[in-house]
């Protein structure tokens, strides 16, 4: 095993051969994240507290459980390993959502420790290229240590950013939060005659752009100007059937120029409101 000491993190590049199934132990305190890059071979499972996770050759996790002994059980094989440990105020630092460490009883989760919570992905090309730089690293005294923190800080910050943009695109939506989503979605529908801009959202209801985004997203299946776009385009189609003008309906859906209404209908429906109404008059 070989080991880097830098100021927010230690990197550990661990190199195992297994000539037998084998079971190691290992302790984890409270005050550590690990980052772990699998890059040769499968790991078969690790448990802890009655919780077992598999690890799978080309993937990587962010593990923050719970302090403790864990064993893990190796097969037969060479394994190779990239694993970063980060000091736990550095991964809060770049981790604000707090959402992402509390389940919705307030119990210190982790990214990792339960399986439903658990955080792996496979290893992009731009990582791994960032894995092998520091694992063959030649360059010797100071002009390669400062190359190779350099390359962990940058594998750290981007494997997080990564994995926590898969996190925000499946996290589970609450009852609480899927009830505040309903009533943004009634106040958009309600309100389809003004200009609706996500900043108008956040004010009335309250809340940050970024989890407006993603629950519309999760939910509708549409980030939440989409859904007003389209909301607006299919009450146009509507009052159209119905007979009204151009420009009474670019009113009736927050648009002060029917021009601009026009475009916007023509790019979402294909046509022209007034070839729209024609075809269905």
């Amino acid at each position: 095993m070989q080991q880097l000491s830098l100021d927010i993190l230690v990197v550990h590049y661990i190199l195992i051969h297994v000539e037998r199934t084998t079971e190691i132990d290992c302790f984890l305190d409270d005050d550590t994240y690990l980052l772990n890059f699998v890059l040769g071979n499968p790991l078969l499972s690790s448990e802890a507290a009655g919780v077992t996770d598999d690890y799978r050759e080309g993937q990587y996790q962010l593990l923050h459980m719970q302090p403790g002994n864990y064993q893990v059980f190796y097969p037969p094989g060479l394994y190779r390993f990239l694993q970063l440990e980060i000091r736990r105020e550095y991964v809060n630092d770049l981790i604000t959502d707090k959402r992402f460490f509390y389940d919705e009883y307030g119990e210190m989760a982790g990214v990792a420790v339960r399986r439903y919570n658990n955080l792996s992905l496979n290893i992009p090309v731009d990582l791994w290229v960032l894995a092998e730089k520091i694992i063959t690293n030649k360059v010797p005294g100071i002009k390669g240590s400062v190359k190779m923190e350099a390359a962990a800080k940058e594998l750290l910050v981007n494997g997080i950013t990564q994995l926590l943009e898969h996190r925000e695109a499946t996290i589970p939506i609450r009852k609480t939060e899927m009830e505040k989503l309903e009533q943004i979605k009634t106040y958009i529908l309600k309100n389809l005659d003004r200009k609706l801009t996500v900043n108008d959202l956040c004010k009335e209801f309250n809340i940050g752009r970024t989890w407006l985004y993603h629950g519309f997203t999760h939910l509708y299946g549409n980030n939440v100007q989409e859904y007003i776009h389209k909301q607006k385009m299919d009450h146009a189609m509507d009052l159209l059937k119905k007979g009204l003008t151009v420009n009474e309906i670019a009113f009736m859906i927050g648009f002060a120029d029917p021009d601009n209404f026009s475009r916007a209908f023509r790019q979402r429906v294909g046509m022209t409101p007034t070839a729209f109404k024609k075809q269905h008059s």
